[in-house]
């Protein structure tokens, strides 16, 4: 434990394993100081653990705590864990400080378009209005805050050199959008990549590992993208952990300030389909469930079957080890907390948001979104979505479980032998004779709203075309809900489309035209809904009677 500490220099901490020299993967024993090769590259670290477990006399657990080198998690060989708990906190700070004992003086140098330079310049979890103009790549484009007037807040995923990405939709959409106006008018909050400690409060341990060890080595990726559901590179872990920050972000800003009214996040890795062990497709992480866990922590954790915390926060193993750790830690470090842990997991419930309601008009159901809430009282989930007929995925009685029970709502639209439309109307009839009805008898504190927003599908046999005004009016009516605290997501699979987001963003910025409004209820008044959708909303209103009363 002695390299811990300050009184070494930096230069002088090696990262290199002591017993096959490896530099790429590589963790520091927090019992002997030792540092070894992870599982994924020679396993050093680990025999290591399995050595003092078996020769150790007094030791009954080994040298089973090690921290990483590259991203300071802090690994249990006894747990098979992730472990997280705030008594470690003053190891992590100290070797934090060993790692980046001068971050000011060499601050990252990001190559991006002007406009996107634009809304990513302003400093970490702070919140900047840009002035208005055509042009957002000035330097001084900033002004001073008014704390009284209402915000739209927008946050950007960080953008990342990839060799890989010859054409980036994100930086398209930005840019395409920059000329309009519309992000000159909100103010940008910048955001962090994810921690593994944020990860794991809702994913698994091993799949947060696996992804994190793919960053640097090719062969696991290559295992990943034969055996898993999910299409990794080298950039996938980095680019999930900013999307998944963006999120968390944005949605703790929103829910802690008065004066930021509502917010749009721009993300690069979609999330509503990842589950707690495993991705699907280009969704990594579920970035909605990481930012709902961030204000509702104790409701998810008490759910997590992956890692069952008690009160205290901490396993009886966890407490073990944290004690063998207190009792080794060197008086350099700050005294640990005298607050009870009960206190300080209580503390984190009082919280401004106990029900959250997610909104996902993502073509492809939000399976992940399902899966980590669906026995959550306190998250109402309504998707609608693609399904085909021949399969019983996303289906009508998929309501939830336990005490979530009626709250996971499906709205498929049904993909038959035979071509067929889905156009604003079958949309409007949704929302005013489900999504609407039961969102206020749900009453949220909160309203997520994840998607692509494009204009238009085409999903085998089934075209679905949204228009602009579609888009205008769904934002006017969930801004009713929740006091105006909405949070709209790039968190779909399709590259969205400028001009259906640009329709979101006048809404939440009070600018939106009236004509919108009289054509949607022009279209609200026909009576041509396609069949097929009619017999989806008549079904899904019959399953959900029973759980609320705006249907009986």
């Amino acid at each position: 434990m002695r390299q811990l500490y300050p009184g070494e220099k930096c230069k002088n901490y090696s990262n290199v394993c002591l017993d096959c020299d490896d530099t790429n993967e590589n963790w520091l024993c927090l019992t002997c100081g030792e540092i070894r090769c992870s599982r994924y590259i020679n396993n050093h670290n680990e025999e290591h653990w399995l050595f003092t477990l078996l020769t150790a006399s007094n030791d009954a657990i080994g040298h089973c705590l090690a921290l990483g080198l590259r991203d300071l998690s802090i690994w249990c060989y006894l747990c098979k864990s992730y472990v997280k708990n705030i008594r470690l906190e003053p190891i992590l700070k100290q070797v934090e400080h060993l790692k980046f004992p001068s971050i000011e003086d060499e601050p990252q140098q990001l190559s991006m378009p002007s406009t996107l330079s634009a809304l990513m310049t302003s400093p970490p979890t702070t919140v900047q209005p840009l002035k208005t103009g055509s042009s957002l790549s000035s330097s001084d484009s900033y002004c001073s805050t008014d704390e009284t007037k209402p915000m739209t807040i927008v946050t950007v995923a960080t953008l990342l050199h990839d060799h890989d990405r010859s054409f980036d939709p994100l930086t398209s959409i930005i840019n395409d959008l920059g000329q309009c106006n519309l992000l000159a008018e909100c103010s940008v909050l910048k955001s962090h990549s994810a921690t593994i400690d944020e990860l794991i409060c809702v994913h698994a341990s091993d799949y947060v590992n696996i992804l994190a060890c793919s960053e640097k080595n090719v062969l696991i990726r290559q295992e990943i993208n034969e055996k898993n559901s999910i299409f990794c590179k080298e950039s996938t872990f980095l680019d999930a952990r900013n999307s998944a920050g963006a999120i968390i972000d944005i949605v703790k800003y929103v829910v802690e300030n008065k004066n930021a009214k509502n917010g749009f996040a721009f993300v690069r890795s979609p999330g509503h389909r990842a589950k707690r062990k495993s991705g699907d497709g280009h969704c990594i992480f579920n970035n909605i469930a990481l930012a709902v866990d961030s204000i509702l922590p104790k409701i998810i954790n008490d759910i997590n079957q992956n890692h069952p915390f008690h009160l205290d926060g901490a396993t009886p193993v966890e407490e073990a080890i944290c004690h063998m750790i207190h009792a080794l830690t060197p008086s350099k470090i700050d005294s640990l907390p005298s607050t009870p842990l009960e206190t300080s997991i209580n503390s984190l419930n009082s919280s401004l948001v106990n029900r959250v309601l997610i909104i996902d008009l993502d073509i492809h159901h939000g399976s992940g979104i399902q899966e980590i809430f669906y026995s959550n009282p306190n998250v109402l989930y309504i998707s609608i979505h693609t399904r085909d007929i021949s399969t019983m995925d996303s289906n009508y009685d998929q309501c939830g479980s336990d005490k979530g029970l009626g709250y996971n709502i499906n709205i498929p639209w049904i993909i038959t032998k035979t071509f067929s439309t889905i156009t604003d109307v079958e949309y409007i009839a949704a929302m005013n004779e489900i999504i609407m009805p039961i969102a206020r008898e749900f009453d949220p504190d909160l309203v997520l709203v994840c998607g692509s927003f494009v204009n238009s599908y085409n999903e085998q046999k089934l075209l679905i075309s949204m228009t602009t005004d579609l888009y205008s009016w769904i934002t006017q009516q969930l801004c009713q809900l929740a006091n105006g605290k909405v949070i709209f997501v790039l968190d779909g699979e399709c590259n969205g489309d400028p001009t259906c987001i640009e329709s979101i963003l006048k809404v939440l910025l009070d600018k939106n035209d009236d004509k919108n409004n009289r054509t949607i209820i022009m279209k609200s008044n026909a009576d041509h809904i396609n069949y097929l959708a009619r017999k989806s909303i008549n079904i899904v209103k019959d399953y959900q009677k029973q759980y609320w009363k705006c249907f009986r």
